[in-house]
């Protein structure tokens, strides 16, 4: 079998294990089915993967094109990533605001196109079946509650605020009602039918997940001084596979740990520099409180705050041919993150658009309490997830119908997260930010990202308590307590995922300035973005490789 019929096996067994996403990127062959995490259907999956990874093995990279080495080696460590993913230690703790089963459920439709009736009809059979969803992760939190492996009361407290929240909202708002169907006459029936189903079955399976969470759970949930996976049983071991699965690099904890340190450092003179030009504040704790409490440098309305990205986005959009030369053809739209899980949700998220069109990018917005979202750092919020970043990088790699599937849509985070950061810099360079208050926003980014490495090393291999962590991000960022306590409780839940934004950025920083260096006035910008973003989410060292043959057919 060739690696073209390999990476399409590939791509359908992970649509077949997880439809719900196959839905959302399009893919409707899916639409009546349900995922679920039993260890009968993890063994079958994964025996398949194992065989797809051998096949792709015995394939010799010398008879494949560029391309193809690139598909092969990337399809080999894709299977070895999805042991990791569907790990039975994180399936066991994962009770989570951010990636818990009810989280990922309740956010579904927002992201949810059904563009044919039939599509629309198969929904209704998909949700009728949301009890053995929940009931196949129920298990797995129990057996690791059988045997000492739970996840932290804090993540678990705040899963069950989102839950309590989804079901005591009204069913016209529900969601799962609200998914975007096509306007045809058997609309009406449709909405009556999805509400029988929500009320006789996903709410009752939502609440049944509740009460077995508090009830059973809970009561024996990870301490707020034990809360890393340096205290669970197997948990260092399981750290060190998701830092070189996020990361796609050879580091250890404690080398990213000092990272972080130096960046800090540096960073810190940047919030000297900028804090005198914008506020005339040079001493940095100071500075850090002046941001973290003036009420003036925040938004007054969900309008307002809604109606600033907007002119960001408008204005990013406008200056990006003059950076890129390859731009895509899918919008980016504006959503706001349903109410439900806003309050324990990050500041805002994006997700693609399907390839087969039905839906522009989207960026989602948290709007629970706008009054305390700061102003200033807003730009920068706007340009990581929409444009220049997460929108230009996802709809760009959805487009490429030369790359396989799999290539276009399976994210490598330290590649998509670190695109997001530096494009935080690049918007500078690009004219976005208007003023040096802005920059300290995008600066304060820099700082956020920095502390995730030293906090998320800190929290899951040196045996940091909550308060140790929520205490460094405090004293070296402007993040409000309320968010820095988010945040915190997401690297808890959400190991080693935080450290690719900082790890990526660095590298696609140090890529442009080798390139820069070498090829001098050769060096066109528009070309370096076309090359690191046109060969989809790529591992940083085939990043590398990809930028190191640019430069050498340049030279030549």
């Amino acid at each position: 079998m060739g690696i073209a019929e390999l990476s399409s096996q590939y791509w359908d067994l992970q649509m077949r294990f997880s439809p719900e996403s196959a839905t959302m990127y399009g893919d409707h062959r899916f639409d009546s089915e349900i995922s679920n995490v039993s260890p009968e259907t993890i063994d079958q999956v994964m025996s398949e993967l194992r065989e797809i990874a051998r096949q792709a093995e015995e394939i010799q990279p010398k008879s494949l094109s560029r391309q193809d080495r690139i598909t092969r080696d990337m399809l080999i460590d894709a299977v070895e990533s999805s042991e990791t993913v569907i790990h039975e230690l994180g399936l066991m703790l994962r009770i989570d605001p951010m990636i818990g089963v009810h989280s990922m459920l309740i956010a579904a439709p927002s992201r949810t196109v059904a563009d044919e009736p039939e599509h629309a009809e198969m929904l209704l059979e998909r949700y009728r079946k949301v009890g053995a969803l929940v009931d196949s992760h129920l298990a797995r939190h129990l057996e690791g509650l059988a045997q000492g492996k739970v996840a932290s009361s804090g993540n678990m407290e705040r899963s069950l605020a989102q839950i309590d929240s989804y079901l005591n909202s009204p069913l016209e708002t529900d969601p799962f009602v609200n998914i975007a169907i096509p306007d045809w006459e058997g609309q009406e029936a449709w909405i009556a039918s999805m509400t029988g189903v929500v009320q006789n079955h996903v709410r009752p399976a939502l609440a049944k997940y509740r009460n077995t969470i508090a009830e059973r759970i809970l009561p024996e949930g990870r301490p707020q001084d034990r809360a890393g996976l340096s205290w669970v049983d197997g948990g260092a071991e399981y750290y060190e596979r998701l830092i070189k699965d996020f990361t796609t690099v050879s580091l250890t904890a404690d080398e990213i740990h000092e990272i972080g340190l130096e960046e800090m450092a540096t960073i810190q003179e940047e919030f000297s520099k900028y804090g005198q030009t914008a506020l005339g504040i040079s001493d940095v704790p100071q500075l850090l409180e002046r941001l973290r409490t003036d009420e003036s440098l925040r938004f007054e309305s969900t309008e307002e705050l809604l109606e600033f990205n907007r002119s960001v986005i408008m204005k990013a959009e406008a200056l990006a041919p003059q950076w890129f030369g390859h731009l895509p053809e899918a919008p980016c739209e504006m959503a706001e993150i349903p109410a439900s899980l806003a309050p324990n949700m990050p500041p805002a998220y994006y997700f693609p658009p399907p390839a087969d069109g039905s839906r522009a990018g989207t960026y989602f917005i948290n709007t629970a309490k706008p009054k305390s979202v700061h102003r200033f750092d807003m730009v920068a919020t706007a340009v990581h997830e929409a444009v220049p970043g997460h929108h230009l990088q996802c709809a760009i790699n959805a487009e490429a119908g030369e790359l396989p599937m799999f290539r276009r849509y399976e994210l490598i985070m330290a590649y998509s997260e670190g695109w997001g950061l530096y494009s935080e810099r690049l918007a500078d360079e690009m004219g976005l930010y208007k003023s040096d208050l802005d920059r300290i926003g995008m600066v304060a980014a820099d700082a956020w990202r920095a502390a995730r490495l030293v906090v998320d090393t800190g929290i899951h291999a040196m045996g940091w308590s909550r308060d140790e962590a929520i205490a460094y991000m405090t004293e070296n960022t402007p993040i409000k307590h309320d968010t820095v306590a988010i945040e915190v409780d997401r690297y808890i839940g959400y190991p080693a995922q935080a450290l690719t934004y900082k790890i990526g950025q660095r590298e696609f920083r140090r890529l442009r300035a080798s390139a820069e260096n070498r090829l001098g006035d050769r060096f066109d910008i528009k070309t370096f973005h076309d090359t690191v973003l046109t060969s989809g989410s790529v591992p940083l060292p085939v990043l590398a490789e990809l930028v190191e043959e640019w430069i050498e057919a340049t030279l030549a």
